[in-house]
């Protein structure tokens, strides 16, 4: 809550996505959510699909938070770029590929329209919470000890 006011979201907004996002973390999910290496830990194994379900299942089952999204699409980007030369599967390609924006972004973007929808906020304001959940990503994964600014100071 105090995050998601102090990037301009009111009590009231902050509220309606802090309990949605609430209802989203299923029960199977705290142990992955709460670990302590989840920030560093990766989705994708390039050696399996990670999400063989259609991208509305995911969107319509809301699977995921925000922060999970972010993930996900961020470390998607990442083997969009660093990964391509490796051998991969098709399948696991295409789905790194479908999931980035380079693909589309269908999973990402359809899951902000989601969210936006399901807590009556406007998909700006999604966007802005889900840019400063990347800088987390920017700060502590990728650019540690670099002087990434903090998305929420």
């Amino acid at each position: 809550m105090r995050r998601l006011q102090k990037i301009g979201f009111s009590v009231e907004e902050a509220t309606r996505l802090f309990f949605l996002e609430l209802m989203i973390i299923k029960h199977f999910s705290i142990p992955k959510l709460a670990a302590e290496d989840y920030l560093n830990s990766t989705y994708f194994d390039l050696q399996n699909v990670r999400f063989p379900e259609s991208t509305e299942y995911y969107i319509s089952h809301q699977t995921f938070t925000v922060s999970e999204i972010v993930k996900i699409w961020d470390e998607a980007e990442w083997h969009y770029h660093y990964s391509h030369e490796k051998e991969l599967s098709a399948p696991v390609w295409q789905e790194i590929y479908a999931i980035s924006r380079y693909g589309g972004g269908e999973l990402y973007l359809g899951y902000i329209r989601m969210i936006a929808e399901h807590s009556q906020l406007s998909e700006d304001k999604i966007h802005h919470y889900a840019y400063a959940e990347q800088g987390l990503l920017y700060k502590y994964k990728w650019y540690p000890g670099k002087n990434e600014p903090h998305p929420y100071l």
